[in-house]
């Protein structure tokens, strides 16, 4: 009993932490002029924001019981693939320019961390092993 009441502490502090970096990020990818922008090259910004969010958002899917795994890695991944190119489109209606150059990084950054922090190797491993 001890262990699950553990993981489900784990996973809202992950949703926590995920949620966070969502709004973070919206606010520094669609803010006509954000605090702090411009100390950095945008591409580096860029990938140090879609990798946390891709790291945190791992994390979230891999603490989800060994059941609901597979559906919570779908999700994160079709997130994880559209939440860039999205805010990019998003940025033509702030007064900021879309720039494909940027949803790229964004997908080099957050799939990687992604498929780390989800463990994606459970995907290949035998039924047995799904319960770790």
């Amino acid at each position: 009993m001890k262990e699950a009441t553990v993981r489900v502490a784990k996973h809202q502090w992950a949703g926590l932490a995920t949620a966070l970096i969502v709004l973070l990020s919206l606010y520094l990818l669609l803010a006509p002029h954000p605090v702090g922008g411009g100390k950095a090259p945008d591409w580096v910004g860029h990938l140090v924001l879609f990798f946390t969010l891709g790291t945190s958002t791992g994390l979230l899917v891999r603490l989800r019981s060994a059941a609901s795994w597979r559906r919570g890695f779908v999700l994160g991944l079709i997130a994880m693939i559209c939440y860039g190119p999205l805010t990019e489109v998003a940025q033509g209606f702030t007064g900021r320019s879309p720039e494909w150059r940027d949803a790229a990084v964004d997908l080099i950054a957050a799939l990687p961390a992604f498929l780390v922090a989800a463990d994606a190797r459970r995907l290949f491993a035998s039924s047995g092993q799904r319960g770790r």
